[in-house]
């Protein structure tokens, strides 16, 4: 957003030098430099690592901060906002999807009755594994099941529903509370940023039927991303990973006391 708003087109440099010479605005960066400089010498780099990078964002908010003088509907920065909206959501889904991916494969690699109920639900009985696959991993598939089928693609995390279905099977659903709706909104939001350039079209409004503020929205305008919006979308992907990171932690824990 700082470089949109500083880049060298006409009219640019007045907004940039407004930001810099405003008096407050240099007190405020000078403090926070000092802060920091300090932090590094009495704690040191590792051990002031956090509080370096609070300091650290203080300095980019104050940095947006001198460049909004003025300039709060310019086009430029409401879509350098939106770009860093859009980072946060898909990066939050993104990190939501791997990390859940990684788990269930840890957890069906220990838990022989998890991977004994994925392998007798209906939907997987047909995946059959070739005698030659099997003698890949030299016939042993001890600690590994989960690992086998995800290198195989007998179990795939490619969408929400992927991974709902997964842990669903393999734990008789007593995952399925981890899942939360604000996680399902932000799967199809995501979903939209990244692959359609937030352009709402019919799909989109046929998987966000029980959203109702989505409805109201014109196929062929774009969705606008706003900060309580992503917000909200981003603390799901955290807690749902956390929850079922928690879960999945449980239950090898009674794996390895039994």
């Amino acid at each position: 957003t700082w470089g949109i708003l500083t880049w060298p087109r006409v009219g640019d440099f007045d907004v940039a030098a407004r930001a810099w010479s405003d008096s407050k605005f240099q007190a405020e960066l000078k403090k926070l430099g000092d802060e920091k400089n300090a932090a590094f010498q009495s704690k040191g780099r590792d051990a002031a690592f956090d509080e370096i990078w609070a300091i650290g964002n203080r300095f980019i908010k104050g940095m947006l901060k001198g460049a909004l003088l003025d300039h709060t509907e310019d086009p430029r920065l409401i879509s350098g906002i939106e770009s860093i909206l859009s980072a946060m959501l898909q990066s939050s889904y993104d990190a939501f999807e791997a990390a859940v991916a990684d788990a269930w494969i840890e957890t069906i690699n220990h838990d022989k009755k998890a991977a004994k109920a994925w392998a007798k639900d209906s939907a997987n009985q047909k995946k059959n594994l070739s005698v030659s696959e099997i003698a890949d991993i030299g016939f042993n598939l001890s600690g590994g099941f989960g690992t086998f089928l995800q290198q195989r693609n007998k179990v795939a995390f490619h969408s929400l529903e992927d991974i709902k279905r997964a842990y669903s099977q393999a734990f008789k659903g007593q995952a399925d509370q981890c899942f939360s709706r604000d996680l399902a909104e932000a799967a199809e939001v995501r979903h939209l940023v990244t692959h359609r350039g937030g352009l709402i079209d019919r799909k989109f409004k046929n998987a966000t039927k029980t959203f109702p503020e989505y409805q109201l929205l014109q196929e062929g305008t774009y969705l606008q991303l706003k900060g309580p919006l992503v917000k909200r979308l981003a603390t799901a992907c955290v807690d749902s990973a956390v929850a079922l990171l928690k879960y999945c932690d449980e239950r090898l824990s009674s794996v390895s006391a039994s």
